[in-house]
């Protein structure tokens, strides 16, 4: 299913049972997020006394009696504007802790000519990137004999931060999702075209320049490469 809306996800993070929302959030890194961020909302709003309805609201709410449509309109009202503050501070939090990685060697680079493959499979592309406090490595295997498909694998070294998984994303918008090992391992194969990465650790979401999956002879590379 596509994500669901705020509204859906304020109610599932209040506890409205929906099992196809409780299976998709489980397998999307965004879903999760989001519902931290309600969480927070829902816990400030119920434990600030700052969020107590003034006399005049519970007046006018009283005064619907057993009028079901105004009231309903109301809580939608209200359940609107909680979603939009909620999308103004996800969108806080996500600038907060989105961090982008810096290639600082690429042996398919111009200041790397004749490195290729010298650190790992020959005809591999390596590729080093660095975020504060993480290390970044990639190494990028064209497909081996009557394969089409290319394969890449990559660890995040750090003392404090976890990688928990990579998504890999398509010009058309295809995903391929790996998840990483208890050192900050991952293996996948990709087709050829231009991916962008996204790292996801417990605390941070690193966005890696987009990566070229096609040959060295097919053309100047972009996207990714050695400052």
């Amino acid at each position: 299913m596509t994500c669901p809306n705020d509204l859906d996800l304020i109610a599932h993070a209040a506890g409205n049972d929906n099992a196809e929302i409780a299976a998709h959030v489980a397998s999307c890194q965004a879903c999760t997020e989001m519902l931290v961020v309600h969480g927070l909302v829902a816990s400030v709003i119920q434990n600030d006394a700052l969020y107590t309805p003034p006399a005049k609201t519970v007046a006018a709410v009283t005064a619907m009696g057993g009028n079901r449509q105004p009231v309903v309109e109301f809580a939608d009202s209200l359940l609107d504007g909680i979603a939009g503050k909620v999308r103004d501070l996800s969108a806080d939090f996500q600038e907060q802790f989105q961090m982008v990685a810096r290639v600082v060697f690429d042996s398919w680079g111009q200041m790397a000519d004749g490195f290729a493959g010298v650190r790992g499979n020959p005809g591999a592309r390596m590729l080093e990137l660095e975020v504060p406090g993480a290390e970044i490595s990639l190494q990028l295997t064209p497909p081996a004999a009557q394969a089409k498909d290319w394969t890449l694998m990559g660890q995040l070294s750090s003392d404090d931060k976890s990688l928990r998984s990579v998504d890999l994303v398509a010009p058309d918008g295809t995903t391929v999702r790996a998840s990483a090992d208890a050192t900050g391992m991952f293996k996948t194969t990709l087709a050829s075209g231009d991916w962008d990465v996204i790292m996801h650790t417990s605390d941070f979401v690193f966005v890696l320049p987009k990566l070229p999956v096609k040959p060295m002879a097919a053309g100047p590379q972009t996207g990714m490469h050695a400052d």
